[in-house]
């Protein structure tokens, strides 16, 4: 994914930033004090090395504002991200409603983890209340007149099952409420009337199968709209904001790295502090926490006036 735009609204100097264009190289001018770091500050909480977390209402709030103005689904930050052909491609094996969506829009809230996920121009989901209402209306008498000449206790199962039927199928104009409802009791229907012995007419029966096939489709929307979700967020890279450049040498002694890292009373410094993130960003976490293992070994074999030396080593793929 490529980020083509972001909005930050709510953050400390930032009431609404307005859409900022990202291109392969974007520059920030304004003044001092102007706000271009909370800008890339709010960008960072979206995913930072270390993982999302909440925000704090009283620190990254606007202090010009209320403080009860901020809840938990305050919105921060949103992206725009455009998808690849690939991704695309495995949209839509996952989500097929997403078929020719080639954005993303990405955000969160204050709370966390609040990310959330839309897809830009999908297509809404084939249900017309109306529709369904107008099959009904051809149905209904078909299945009535069968029930009315069996015995007692099966003719009041089926006009049940018929009853519960009518009212599943009006009860929601919202498609997924009405599907969860509705799909049910189209089965039961059909076990009703395959267990009193009733043959539904072609026509009839031809109308249940679509309300059927519309209640499924629907129904499998719902998970397949998370897993796509949920792979959009994993596609998101990680932020990070460095802000003291002279901390960036090109080189770093480990040594010295994993020396203040066992003091406990000084620890590591700035510097060490954005090594650490650049390491996360680049997949060096486990490598780093190798490292951390190594010289407590070597410390431990030290401690135990042993000849053994243990020294960290760095292993490059092969």
């Amino acid at each position: 994914m490529k980020l083509t735009e972001f909005q930050i609204k709510n953050f400390r100097s930032l009431n609404d930033s307005g859409p900022v264009a990202v291109r392969k190289l974007t520059s920030l001018v304004g003044r001092n004090e102007s706000g271009k770091t909370n800008l890339l500050l709010a960008l960072t909480t979206l995913k930072p090395p270390g993982g999302q977390i909440a925000l704090n209402p009283i620190k990254d709030f606007p202090r010009h504002r209320r403080l009860s103005e901020c809840t938990d689904d305050t919105e921060v930050v949103s992206t725009t991200w455009e998808l690849s052909d690939d991704e695309e491609a495995e949209l839509t094996a996952i989500f097929p409603r997403a078929l020719g969506v080639t954005h993303i829009r990405i955000g969160r809230r204050y709370t966390a983890p609040s990310t959330w996920v839309r897809f830009v121009d999908l297509k809404p989901l084939a249900f017309s209340a109306a529709d369904v209402e107008k099959h009904l209306r051809k149905i209904q008498p078909v299945l009535e007149a069968p029930a009315e000449k069996l015995e007692a206790d099966p003719q009041a199962v089926a006009k049940a099952a018929i009853s519960k039927l009518v009212t599943d199928l009006t009860s929601s104009n919202e498609p997924l409420a009405w599907a969860q409802a509705s799909g049910p009791s189209l089965a039961n229907l059909r076990k009703v009337f395959a267990g009193a012995g009733i043959t539904i007419l072609d026509r009839e029966d031809g109308l249940l199968e679509e309300l059927e096939d519309t209640a499924a489709k629907i129904s499998g929307d719902g998970p397949a709209c998370k897993k796509t979700r949920d792979w959009a967020t994993a596609l998101l890279p990680t932020f990070v904001y460095v802000s003291e450049y002279p901390e960036l040498t090109g080189h770093k002694n480990i040594d010295e790295y994993l020396t203040r890292k066992q003091q406990q009373r000084t620890g590591i410094n700035d510097a060490d502090r954005n090594f650490e993130k650049m390491c996360e960003v680049a997949g060096l976490g486990k490598l780093i926490s190798g490292f951390v293992i190594a010289r407590n070994a070597q410390i431990a074999v030290i401690a135990g006036r042993s000849t053994e030396r243990v020294e960290p080593t760095l292993c490059r793929p092969s």
